[in-house]
């Protein structure tokens, strides 16, 4: 019953384990009867995430299907695994294909550039019928973390990363106030009981570590048995931006999958503060390992993130996200454009933002069926980008106006410059004081250059 938008990757665990699987195939029908095979996967290799040895490459089963030229509607979908005898078996669902999907994408301003009031956001969809766009805005804390508790895999075994990332993240909903998924009955289930509950359902114990299909699915179908309180999603290879936007502005658990020399399951817990030198970013991670949160490194290497690990870089390859059902983030309304004629966009004047502090840009998008799409970017709010460095009354000059306008300010009497408090600091040695009112006054008589803001 999803509502598949665009395109879609179809996932199958083949759960024989059997040895000759010459092929999965996957097929379609729109009336359910008649069926076409869109493509088929030879190759069924899954990572065994162990935290010991090499973890090997693949997707198992999998395929990614383009419906773009099909009719939006409702379609069987069935994928059959056929081995080298011949003999076969088949799963079948029933799903919503939406072609055009109502995905807004913000394209103006552009991910990690600055802005300013009053300034034009541009949206662009390739939906035929969407009907309107709402904008909302979130400010990104330069050290957000979502408040995790901590296992050591040490207290397990060295196969159970997959089942202490996945506990946690369970345990985070408990604490929001979704306490039932940590029960069994009345009773309160403790969070190492939850631990071995998940191996149970990863079959860690037989495989000696985690195999990725196993987690998704066995992760499903705790959650069935839960009534489906939580919502469960995946993605291959993140990169930085859909990371961060996971984890922060949608407030959802995060739990990745490593790849290297010895794979493994760690789940984020946030974010540690601003990019370093290098492209580097500080993470907290619930480190199986130590059993403590931990700052480490991480990079986007080509798109793909890097976090640095017991002192080498491993690729995140996969992550899933785990959030719940009726649960509302924080966020603030920007507006709404519920006419697309003249192109989707909306000037906004924000307000009250804190200066060189960065904010998610969420647009969400409403077709005229009322199904749902959305995507999110990240700017820096930052005025002085945009003016005239001395140019503190913003009248488009720097003059003897702009140093009287300085020297109320300091004197208590008149506002701060427009642009904000951190262009009073003239002399930009970090501090705001009398010098910079000299050192600006030096600068209107021209004995010094221009203020950098």
């Amino acid at each position: 019953n999803d509502k598949l938008f665009g395109s879609k990757e179809i996932w199958t665990h083949e759960k024989s384990g059997s040895s000759i699987i010459d092929y999965v195939s996957f097929e379609y029908s729109s009336d359910g009867i008649t069926f076409s095979e869109v493509g088929r996967d030879y190759d069924g290799v899954t990572p065994l995430r162990d935290g010991t040895n090499q973890t090997e490459s693949g997707n198992g089963y999998s395929y990614i299907w383009d419906f773009s030229n099909l009719t939006e509607g409702n379609y069987s979908l069935r994928v059959s695994a056929v081995d080298t005898m011949g003999r076969s078996s088949s799963d079948e669902i029933s799903v919503f294909l939406e072609p055009t999907p109502p995905i807004p994408t913000i394209t103006s301003p552009s991910y990690g550039s600055y802005f300013c009031p009053n300034f034009d956001i541009l949206i662009s969809s390739g939906d035929e019928n969407l009907s309107s766009i709402d904008l909302y805005y979130k400010e990104s804390f330069p050290n957000y973390n979502n408040g995790m508790e901590v296992l050591n895999q040490n207290d397990f075994g060295n196969y159970y990363s997959a089942p202490i990332a996945a506990a946690l993240a369970i345990k985070l909903w408990a604490d929001r106030g979704y306490s039932f998924i940590m029960k069994d009955g009345f009773n309160d289930i403790s969070l190492v009981e939850q631990v071995e509950i998940m191996a149970a359902y990863f079959n860690v114990s037989a495989n000696n570590g985690s195999y990725d299909e196993l987690v998704y699915s066995g992760f499903q179908e705790f959650n069935n048995s839960k009534g489906n309180a939580l919502i469960l999603d995946y993605k291959r290879s993140p990169n930085y931006a859909t990371l961060r936007s996971i984890l922060e502005y949608e407030e959802k658990a995060v739990m990745v999958a490593l790849g290297g020399s010895a794979g493994r399951w760690l789940a984020i817990d946030g974010f540690g503060g601003a990019m370093l030198p290098g492209g580097i970013y500080p993470a907290s991670i619930c480190n199986p390992l130590t059993g403590i949160i931990e700052i480490v490194q991480l990079r986007e290497n080509n798109g793909i993130v890097e976090i640095n690990l017991t002192g080498s870089w491993q690729t995140v390859e996969m992550l899933i996200s785990v959030g719940a059902l009726n649960w509302n983030e924080t966020k603030t309304p920007i507006g709404t454009d519920g006419n697309g004629l003249d192109g989707w966009s909306y000037n906004w004047t924000p307000n009250a933002l804190n200066e060189t502090s960065d904010y998610f840009i969420h647009a969400e998008g409403t077709d005229q069926t009322s199904l749902n799409g959305s995507s999110t970017t990240m700017l820096t709010y930052d005025c002085s980008q945009f003016f005239i460095p001395g140019d503190l009354n913003n009248d488009g000059y720097t003059n003897i106006a702009d140093l009287n306008y300085l020297i109320t300010y300091y004197m208590g009497s008149g506002p701060a410059p427009v642009g904000g408090v951190i262009r009073a600091d003239t002399n930009c040695d970090g501090y705001l004081n009398i010098t910079d009112i000299v050192y600006f006054a030096n600068f209107i008589f021209g004995m010094a250059p221009p203020p950098c803001h």
